[in-house]
Order: structure tokens, then C-alpha cells, then sequence
């Protein structure tokens, strides 16, 4: 993934993350059963873990990114 693809990923999972706050509140106040939350609770794991993975990524991302910004900007490209 490159450095653009890598920050849409992060976004997308933090979105996801915050369509089920609503259902860790409920949880967390106990208005939703732990058998009724667990799946949403495996899945907002994942997507942590998957932000994690995913920002570990980034800084070579950004460099490669920004080199390949550099180079076009010199009038040289890959053709």
C-alpha cells in the first residue's frame, strides 16, 4: 500500500470505529448483553489492530511518497 492508500485505510477503519461507539456505550452501560456485543467487540479489535499495522507503515510510506513527489516534481517521471 502506498502512503495515500495507507492514510484511507486508517480513516476508514477509524470511521468503522466510531458507527459502533453507539454499541460499546450501550454495552459498557449494560443495556447490551456481552453474547449480543462480542461480535462487534472482535471486530473493533481488529480494526485497532488493523490502525496499528497500518500506522507502523506510515513513515517509510510517507518517505517513498514524498521522494516519488520530489522526482516529479524535477521533471522526471517513469515512462
Amino acid at each position: 500500500m502506498d502512503y495515500q492508500e495507507l492514510n484511507f485505510a486508517i480513516d476508514e477503519c477509524k470511521q468503522n470505529l466510531k458507527r459502533t461507539d453507539y454499541q460499546a456505550i450501550k454495552h459498557s452501560e449494560g443495556l447490551i448483553s456481552e453474547e449480543e456485543y462480542k461480535p462487534i467487540k472482535e471486530q473493533r479489535e481488529e480494526w485497532r489492530k488493523q490502525i496499528n499495522d497500518y500506522e507502523a507503515l506510515l513513515p517509510e510510506a510517507k518517505e517513498e511518497w514524498e521522494n516519488d513527489f520530489l522526482y516529479e516534481e524535477e521533471g522526471e517521471t517513469d515512462i
